[in-house]
């Protein structure tokens, strides 16, 4: 199994004793975009010239076809493709508005000369994928895509009657609940994979895992700001699934993953260690989409307030210590012009 992942289209390697990452999320991209969208990506990838660009799910939300579906993956991905800058991408949960199944996305995806997602066979979920890093002909680092699939009430295989109604009892948890959840059988190919890898390795190689809904330990961090050493702020309800997968104890149990990094809460920007995991958000990249002050309001002309916080996460890994990593937001109104402008056209 863990042959498959370690042939890749581009090599990762650390250059100059680091390695810098780039997560993008949220952009929820359509035929027709704000074209600030596609300016912060380029003055981003342009300042940080990232080792590897990652894509935190939500990143198109619209196409009726292939041809349009993979015109909008091409306006995203030229900051990267120009310049030769390896790129990977999970799902979110509305990824699949674009009117054909993941799968055929992921083909898409992979069509790209700079992609290096691949896609775990025989597991729920389309994208799960591992990227090694390398260190003098050694692997010194692991990223782990995961899909964390989209809604309970479409989800649900598994189960003999209705699950959302199921589980979305009169009180619950969190807001917005019906949000899918990584299965087992992911989990269980993260395990399998990982124990690959420490055999190979010679020794647990540590990791970043990146997916799209946070998990119900993210509410940890705002909970215990001093506690868990928090950063950025909280500025809307957690949306995580009401059913916790086990993931995170299972993290815990192989120790290995150092940082887990998700979207889908557009306006919260927070990071802190919860039982020595850092759990953070990336907040959002797309101008088309909510934002502080409006609630999904996609109009051309959107107040600044809005907008304040769309963002990237940037990470930065020193090969004499892999696993103490630096970790900040990159602000689009630190990099670009945020003057409200017309949307313009794709495809």
């Amino acid at each position: 199994m863990l042959s498959y992942y370690l042939d890749s289209k581009k090599k990762l390697e650390f250059k100059n004793g680091s390695f810098r990452v780039l997560i993008f999320t949220d952009m929820h991209a359509k035929r027709r975009i704000d074209p600030r969208t596609l300016a912060f990506l380029e003055a981003t990838v342009k300042r940080e010239q990232p080792d590897l660009v990652l894509w935190d799910g939500d990143n198109v939300v619209d196409g009726p076809d292939e041809e349009s579906f993979k015109s909008i993956v091409s306006a995203l991905a030229e900051p990267m493709e120009r310049r030769g800058i390896p790129w990977a991408q999970v799902f979110g949960n509305h990824d699949e508005e674009c009117c054909f199944d993941r799968k055929i996305q992921q083909k898409i995806y992979e069509s790209f000369d700079c992609n290096i997602s691949k896609s775990a066979p025989g597991i729920h979920g389309v994208g799960n994928h591992m990227l090694p890093v390398w260190k003098d002909e050694q692997i010194a680092l692991a990223f782990w895509g995961i899909d964390s699939n989209d809604y309970l009430s479409t989800d649900n295989d598994f189960y003999p009657g209705d699950l959302e109604k199921a589980v979305l009892l009169p009180k619950v948890m969190f807001r917005d609940c019906g949000y899918a959840f990584i299965r087992f059988d992911q989990i269980r190919w993260y395990w399998d994979l990982s124990v690959e890898l420490e055999r190979l390795a010679g020794g647990k190689v540590p990791g970043i895992m990146y997916f799209h809904t946070c998990l119900n330990e993210f509410a940890m961090v705002p909970y215990n700001p001093k506690e868990t050493g928090m950063t950025g702020k909280q500025n809307e309800p957690l949306c995580p699934s009401t059913l916790n997968s086990g993931l995170f104890t299972a993290l815990l149990e192989r120790g290995d993953v150092k940082g887990v990094y998700c979207g889908h809460d557009h306006t919260n920007t927070y990071e802190g260690a919860y039982c020595g995991v850092r759990l953070g958000f990336c907040g959002s990249a797309g101008f088309g989409t909510y934002g502080l002050s409006s609630h999904y309001d996609s109009g051309p002309h959107q107040d600044a307030d809005k907008h304040a916080l769309r963002c990237a996460r940037l990470l930065t890994f020193r090969e004499e210590n892999v696993s103490e990593y630096e970790s900040e937001i990159i602000l689009a109104r630190d990099l670009i012009d945020m003057t409200p402008v017309e949307y313009i056209d794709l495809v």
